[in-house]
């Protein structure tokens, strides 16, 4: 099985989905699921495979995926590669959030996502940046949240803006698919704000009232 999966892996029919059409760290994400059922640890194992593939070729990018001791100790010669959800433990748990990233469902396509053929994890392995989970478009009510890509959306907040002796008690809320005032009930947005401890659960309670999902809800600092 294990030879098998390598003939495919570098068979015409894989590069034509995944390989040709996609930028480079794109194609290592890919590999990486498919391979070795995982996302990337850190930027670090990105690197080592773009150099391995500028230098070796992209046969010697699928054999180093196959002839690892991680494929062996966890697919032996006789296993199809699977996702690897529940032994994502210790410090490489932040592999486990990175993974959802990649996987978006039995019924989604690698080919086929909004974003493309664009990178999923480039941003936050080069941040060293633990990625949300979001569950994918359709499961939860229709709706999903997205980051803007230009980073937008604030991580901290802006000085002088709190009052005296409220630091450390503020939360960025990450709110997705809340109807905008004045339009239709489709028309939805996605944000991301600051809010005070004392206020969160009012906060919480307006977003839901409008229709609103949290995607998540995580310490925020002041500059």
């Amino acid at each position: 099985m294990r030879e098998f999966v390598r003939t495919i892996a570098k068979s015409e029919l894989y590069k034509g989905k995944f390989f040709y059409n996609n930028f480079q760290t794109r194609v290592i994400e890919l590999n990486y699921k498919h391979l070795l059922g995982r996302a990337p640890y850190d930027e670090s194992e990105v690197v080592f495979h773009l150099d391995l593939y500028e230098n070796e070729g992209f046969d010697a990018e699928i054999d180093s995926y196959i002839d690892s001791v991680e494929y062996q100790e966890n697919f032996g010669e006789n296993i199809v590669p699977y996702y690897r959800f529940n032994n994502q433990v210790g410090d490489r748990g932040v592999a486990f959030p990175r993974l959802f990233r990649l996987y978006r469902g039995y019924a989604n396509s690698d080919r086929s996502q909004l974003e493309r053929n664009s990178s999923r994890l480039a941003t936050e392995l080069g941040q060293g940046a633990v990625s949300a989970i979001v569950g994918p478009s359709g499961a939860n009510s229709g709706w999903a949240y997205r980051p803007s890509k230009a980073g937008t959306t604030p991580a901290k907040a802006l000085g002088g803006s709190v009052p005296f002796g409220q630091v450390g008690k503020l939360f960025r809320v990450e709110i997705a698919g809340m109807k905008a005032q004045g339009y239709p009930k489709i028309r939805r947005s996605n944000k991301a704000i600051i809010v005070p401890f004392e206020q969160l659960n009012n906060t919480l309670e307006q977003v839901y009232r409008s229709g609103g999902k949290v995607a998540s809800i995580t310490p925020a600092s002041l500059n």
